[in-house]
């Protein structure tokens, strides 16, 4: 397809595929932010489990109650960062599922816009062959007129 750089049609594709490859953009920054949260939360659950193997494992020896209560309250502080981290999480890939058909939407756009500019060239292509021959009949007429042909 040469459809002219100047054309709607062209404008509209080049449009559309600009609108598609930001929303593409936006679908792998979410992507990448998506997997650093997971990649947090376990770290933290990984803690989160270490820390209460630590705790149980020193119930046996002798630790002031002070440590014991200070391990145990961070341990529930990681808990709570954990919660609001999944909580975030979750969000993330709320928002990854809707760029995801955002992003479908887009390239079916793409592919609309691609298709109605296709045909468009096509009619305009059709259009300048019927002319052409239109001229070539008009040519052929007045070489038959010139010639003195009896026939016309």
């Amino acid at each position: 397809m040469s459809l002219a750089a100047t054309s709607p049609w062209s404008v509209l594709v080049e449009k559309a595929r600009h609108q598609a490859g930001r929303t593409r953009q936006e679908l792998q920054a979410t992507q990448s932010r998506l997997e650093g949260l997971q990649a947090s939360l376990a770290r933290i659950a990984q803690l989160i489990a270490e820390y209460q193997r630590q705790d149980q494992a020193s119930d046996g020896q002798s630790r002031s109650m002070r440590e014991r209560l200070n391990t145990r309250a961070f341990i529930a502080q990681l808990q709570t960062a954990s919660a609001k981290l999944a909580t975030e999480v979750d969000k993330m890939a709320g928002v990854l599922a809707h760029l995801r058909v955002r992003l479908q939407r887009d390239e079916q756009e793409v592919l609309k816009m691609e298709k109605l500019a296709e045909n468009a060239w096509r009619a305009e292509r059709r259009e300048l062959q019927r002319r052409e021959q239109k001229g070539f009949d008009e040519l052929a007429l007045l070489r038959r007129q010139w010639s003195g042909d009896p026939a016309t």
